[in-house]
């Protein structure tokens, strides 16, 4: 009986094995299920473990180690300003030429004064203020009363050099070189006997005649060209108004003021006794005649 009893439990145990391993296969033939991607970041093998040459970011390369060209550029032309030349006749002017001086001084600007000898014997505090200020002082004649052109050689002489002696011992300088023929009227004969540079000009506002600063600015404003020397009469004060208009106008255009000898020094221009000169691009030297 007892034999009985080992037998069946043996082959109950043998059963339980057999549906054991059968349920294990059954299951393993099974469609697997799909298992969600994982967010986290990718665990990145090392050269060492991979054999492969490191990977290398894509990152700049410091700015002096580009290859690009350097670019190089021309150094640009520095264009000159335009210059402009005012002359002051007929002076010095008790009323008038002060306040001239005053406002020149303040813009910084240096004028060329044509001045008659009578009027500066009168008035040597305002020649020689002219003069400290750095503006050039020419001559027009002792007192302006006739053309020159119309004068004697003595009575010329006479004219220039009494004009020369008063302005010298003001300034304490050399006499004048530069001389305005009054009214303009010079020729070849006389340009040679005054022995000085004779200064015409190319703008002419006309201003003794119209006695209006507004008219006198529109004018030099309508007529500058570079190189310009513009006449004007500092006994006016209608002329002072109107040149200081139009002088700040100019400036601030970029317009450059200079006197009658730098303006043609700049132009490489020689200022020589006997020579005619309007401007710099009308002019006759003494060697031409």
């Amino acid at each position: 009986m007892k034999k009985l009893l080992i037998i069946c439990a043996a082959l109950t145990v043998c059963s339980l094995l057999m549906w054991g391993i059968s349920s294990v296969q059954a299951r393993s033939s099974l469609p697997q299920p799909i298992q969600e991607e994982v967010e986290d970041e990718p665990i990145l093998a090392t050269a060492e473990e991979t054999g492969l040459p490191p990977v290398v970011a894509d990152v700049l390369p410091p700015d002096d180690e580009t290859n690009e060209p350097e670019l190089k550029t021309e150094p640009k032309t520095q264009v000159p300003p335009p210059l402009l030349a005012f002359t002051f006749d007929d002076g010095p002017s008790a009323d008038y030429t002060p306040l001239l001086l005053s406002g020149l001084r303040e813009r910084g600007v240096h004028v060329t004064f044509f001045m008659v000898g009578a009027r500066a014997e009168k008035t040597p505090e305002i020649v020689l203020q002219a003069y400290e200020d750095g503006h050039v002082i020419g001559g027009h004649s002792y007192d302006h009363s006739s053309y020159i052109t119309k004068l004697s050689a003595t009575s010329l002489k006479v004219q220039l050099q009494k004009t020369d002696n008063i302005i010298a011992e003001i300034t304490g300088d050399d006499p004048p070189f530069l001389l305005r023929p009054p009214y303009g009227a010079i020729n070849e004969t006389v340009a040679k006997r005054t022995e000085k540079a004779n200064i015409l000009w190319n703008i002419d506002p006309r201003d003794w005649s119209v006695r209006d600063a507004e008219k006198i600015y529109d004018t030099i404003m309508e007529r500058v060209v570079d190189g310009g020397v513009v006449i004007l009469h500092d006994i006016y004060e209608s002329t002072v108004e109107g040149a200081l208009k139009s002088i700040d106008k100019l400036l601030e255009e970029g317009w450059q003021f200079v006197t009658i000898p730098e303006l043609y020094e700049v132009y490489g221009i020689p200022l020589q006794a006997g020579g005619i000169y309007r401007s710099p691009e009308a002019y006759t030297l003494p060697d031409e005649y």
